[in-house]
Formats: structure tokens, sequence, C-alpha cells
């Protein structure tokens, strides 16, 4: 399946491979990202699980407004856009798409752990949420909208927000009855 992905073609050559990755950039976009948050917190917060529900909004918002100041200080410019693919604003580094996807899915797998404490169901919500971090980063690069670096760099960020907060939970919830 994956690999039959990857012949739709360079969206530089191909319509169908730049619609399909404009439409995985899309997922990813930080307008999805926020509604997605928002619906996982409500639910959560309905559920009576209001420690990870704010988990998860400190999490995302943190990550989301820890990528806005970093963008902010480094200001590096945007690749060349390929034709017909309107340019995305701001600055390029780190990628935030890539930042977001990887922290949501991360926060999404730790708040699975914490719901169901099911180690399959917390694997398949990690492996479905690496797949599609990594396909939201290949589309940001695949568009000319980041250079690999930014996507890396956004990952590496969102991977040590996520470390930073798991191990401050870790150590609130060890101190609890």
């Amino acid at each position: 399946m994956l690999a039959s992905l990857f012949r739709l073609g360079n969206p530089r050559r191909s319509t169908s491979a730049r619609t399909f990755m404009e439409a995985v950039s899309f997922a990813g976009s930080p307008a999805v990202r926020l509604l997605l948050t928002c619906v996982i917190a409500v639910l959560l917060f309905v559920q009576g699980r209001h420690r990870i529900a704010r988990f998860f909004l400190v999490a995302v918002g943190g990550g989301s407004l820890l990528n806005t100041l970093v963008k902010n200080v480094v200001e590096r410019r945007r690749p060349r856009s390929l034709l017909g693919v309107a340019q995305a604003g701001g600055s390029s580094f780190p990628s935030g798409h890539a930042n977001g996807a990887l922290v949501f899915s991360g926060a999404v797998t730790f708040a699975v752990w914490q719901r169901t404490r099911n180690r399959v169901a917390t694997f398949i919500a990690g492996a479905a949420g690496a797949a599609a971090s990594a396909l939201i980063g290949y589309s940001r690069v695949a568009l000319r909208q980041h250079h690999t670096g930014d996507v890396l760099a956004g990952y590496l960020m969102g991977a040590a927000w996520l470390a930073v907060l798991l191990r401050r939970y870790a150590r609130v919830d060890s101190t609890l009855p």
C-alpha cells in the first residue's frame, strides 16, 4: 500500500501526487489539529479524565507555542514553492506541521495508554500516529514548504517537549496517593 502511494509520482510532475500531498498537509494543519485537540479534550473532560485532558491541552498547545517562538527567533526563509502550490506564510524553521503532528500523536498515544492500559491499543495508536507524522512531514518537503532539516527539527523539538512533559507527569503521578 505504502509503495503504491510513492508510485503516484513526484508532486512536481504529477497532479494526483500533488493533490494527495496537499490533502495530507491539510490534515496536519494547525486548524485541523486545533479542532481535533478540542474534541479530544472535551471528551476526556466529560469522561472525568481531567488530568489527562489538561496534559493533552498543555502538550499540544505548548508544543505549538514553543514552535512559534523558535520560528520567530530563527526566521529561516522557505524553499521556492512549486508551480501551482501556494507558498505558506511565515518562517520555515522548524516545521510546525511536523512538530504538531508528532506532539499530537504522542499525546493521543499517551491518552490511549492512560485510558485503557492496553498495550495493543497503545501500540496501534502510536504506530498510526508515527505513520501520520512521517507522511505529514514528507508532504511538507515534497510540496517545498520546508527544507528537510526544518521537518527533522520539528520532530526533534516535539519529541523533546513530550519527553519533558511525560517526565513531569510521571513525577507528579508517583507522588499521588
